[in-house]
């Protein structure tokens, strides 16, 4: 009986070391480099219009994923990649703000990922008058 048992939880534990070799490439977590997190555009006018791109490098043999991007108001508006990125590949998440009202602005940017972190945020700032 003891030996049925130890064979048994030998079998259990190899499946279970195959099922998380296995996972889906959304699931795996990838490690990622950020250079920039701010990007500060200055004095501008309402009305005006401002465009960055972020930039996110996969430093990891697992692809990295995005899966969402959010902002934090209606006037901030992404693009970002959607495919899979390899090692030493780049994501874009490219932003545009159009100012519609004046004074210091800090708006920001949620990257829902499959990174260590699960999250990168980015954040615009400025002045408009």
């Amino acid at each position: 009986m003891k030996y049925f048992l130890l064979l048994l939880l030998s079998i259990l534990l190899v499946n279970c070391k195959n099922q998380k070799e296995n996972l889906p490439e959304k699931l795996k977590l990838s490690k990622v480099k950020v250079t920039q997190t701010v990007f500060n555009f200055g004095n501008i006018h309402v009305g005006d219009t401002v465009n960055y791109s972020f930039i996110i490098k996969n430093i990891s043999e697992r692809k990295f994923i995005i899966d969402t991007v959010g902002t934090s108001c209606g006037c901030t508006t992404t693009q970002f990649t959607r495919d899979s990125v390899r090692k030493n590949e780049i994501a874009k998440i490219d932003v545009q703000y159009i100012a519609d009202q004046s004074g210091k602005i800090s708006k920001s940017i949620v990257v829902s990922d499959n990174s260590e972190t699960g999250f990168q945020t980015f954040y615009l700032k400025g002045k408009v008058e």
